[in-house]
């Protein structure tokens, strides 16, 4: 069986939360653990953005204010990854840090433990395959969606 949207997006999450440990945990490693999670963060929240939100927002209308809810930690995450990325946080970087890993964390657990077994349970197995194929092309990391950091060599 082919892998469907909800595992690639669960397999995102488990990346960004070991990406957040990192963050979170000092110095060593940060700036590059920063510049990953900001890329993977910024291309799973437009993915889910663009295919998983209308989706919930068609078939599971009870559970559109979710994704409205984690639309909105989304922009939060995506602030605060910026203002880290640029090195305006300052003296405050630890604390800013804190709230970039609390807004992901946050995402994870309300998507995990509501919006992703609602889907799951309302949407044929076979279309949560074929909307696997477009998540998947569409996180594709774009160096214009990642302020602060040089794009890798290629891209």
């Amino acid at each position: 069986m082919a892998e469907n949207v909800i595992e690639l997006i669960v397999r995102d999450h488990r990346v960004m939360l070991r990406l957040c440990g990192r963050l979170r945990n000092g110095e060593a490693g940060r700036r590059a653990a920063l510049g990953e999670l900001d890329e993977l963060a910024r291309a799973h929240f437009r993915a889910v953005e663009h295919y998983v939100h209308p989706l919930v927002a068609r078939e599971l209308t009870d559970r559109e204010p979710l994704t409205g809810q984690t639309a909105a930690t989304d922009l939060r995450a995506e602030r605060l990854l910026a203002l880290l990325a640029r090195g305006t946080a300052g003296p405050d970087t630890d604390r800013v840090a804190d709230r970039v890993v609390d807004a992901v964390t946050e995402h994870i657990r309300t998507e995990e433990a509501e919006v992703l077994p609602a889907l799951s349970g309302a949407v044929a197995p076979e279309r949560l395959e074929s909307l696997a194929e477009l998540y998947r092309a569409d996180r594709v990391p774009r160096p214009e969606a990642v302020p602060g950091f040089a794009a890798p060599p290629g891209r």
